[in-house]
């Protein structure tokens, strides 16, 4: 008992730099988790675009997922990309502010993409070919931006390791 009140002001000192210290390594984690999350996200919602165009400039195979279907699975994966790229990444991270804003880019180019392809499928479904040729090229250089966007997001994760 002796040795507590000697030293008990040490003790207080050794607890609140062990709370600190763990609260810093939860907070790092969550903003791992997040990176993380967000990635597990985006490669959703590129295969689930992928199966959409696919679904609109190639044939579907009988038995398969109609294209509205497939529209919808893009959407559903959409509104998870846009949940996922919200979270905040706190200052324990390298390059904090630029993968918050990495993140909402691509969220960003991924509705302008989503938003081509659904007009694309609408001018072949009424046969203004024109048009479609035209959102087809748009939808191809969004693809080209958003994976442009992503690269950028890949490389700050490397950055970080």
């Amino acid at each position: 008992m002796e040795i507590v009140k000697k030293f008990k002001w040490l003790l207080l000192a050794g607890l609140v730099i062990a709370a600190g210290v763990f609260f810093l390594l939860n907070r790092f984690n969550r903003d791992v988790s997040a990176i993380h999350t967000f990635s597990a996200s985006y490669e959703k919602f590129d295969k689930a675009v992928s199966d959409f165009s696919l679904s609109i400039f190639a044939s579907i195979p009988e038995g398969g997922p109609s294209a509205d279907d497939l529209e919808k699975q893009a959407d559903g994966a959409l509104v998870e990309l846009n949940a996922k790229a919200s979270p905040r990444i706190s200052s324990l991270i390298k390059h904090d502010a630029e993968f918050m804003s990495t993140a909402l880019e691509i969220v960003d180019i991924s509705g302008k993409e989503l938003d081509a392809l659904r007009a694309c499928k609408d001018a072949k479904r009424d046969k203004r070919e024109g048009d479609a040729d035209r959102l087809a090229r748009e939808f191809s250089d969004l693809k080209i931006e958003r994976t442009a966007a992503y690269a950028r997001f890949q490389d700050l994760v490397e950055l970080t390791k």
